[in-house]
């Protein structure tokens, strides 16, 4: 069941950036972006943050800045850090997404209670930290190999 909720709303918020013109990747970035609420950041930072490699982090930068999503500088006292910002442009869509996933989220609530809600975030919380707890544990652990 989880699987077929996360399918479809996938799809639904893919058509959404299909619209807008943005790939996956660069929502990701932007939405780090926003999330930091106009505090700028370094590509290294979204380097991290997407867990990507300094070319691919470099690349997405690279696709928002010729879009106009974002703007680039170079830091002033470390010359080698590129210092990434929203643009209005990405600013604006971000309100828009923000009231998107909201409507789909409102959506998915239709027919529940207040505590049927509260419940739910209860147990998608409580899913939440598994999974956090999970990847925490495989970063720490060494690659095992896939069996054929």
């Amino acid at each position: 069941m989880m699987k077929m909720i996360t399918d479809r709303l996938d799809a639904i918020l893919t058509r959404e950036l299909v619209r807008a013109g943005i790939t996956a990747s660069q929502s990701r970035a932007l939405g780090y972006l926003m999330a930091r609420r106009g505090e700028a950041a370094s590509q290294r930072d979204i380097e991290r943050h997407l867990g990507v490699s300094h070319t691919t982090a470099k690349n997405v930068v690279r696709r928002l800045e010729e879009n106009g999503w974002v703007s680039t500088a170079f830091n002033h006292e470390d010359g080698r850090l590129k210092i990434v910002s929203p643009t209005e442009k990405s600013v604006s869509m971000g309100r828009e997404i923000e009231k998107r996933v909201q409507s789909i989220e409102d959506a998915l609530m239709q027919g529940l209670g207040a505590g049927e809600r509260k419940e739910l975030a209860r147990m998608l919380n409580h899913l939440y930290k598994n999974i956090r707890n999970q990847t925490k544990k495989q970063e720490g652990a060494a690659p095992r190999p896939i069996k054929p």
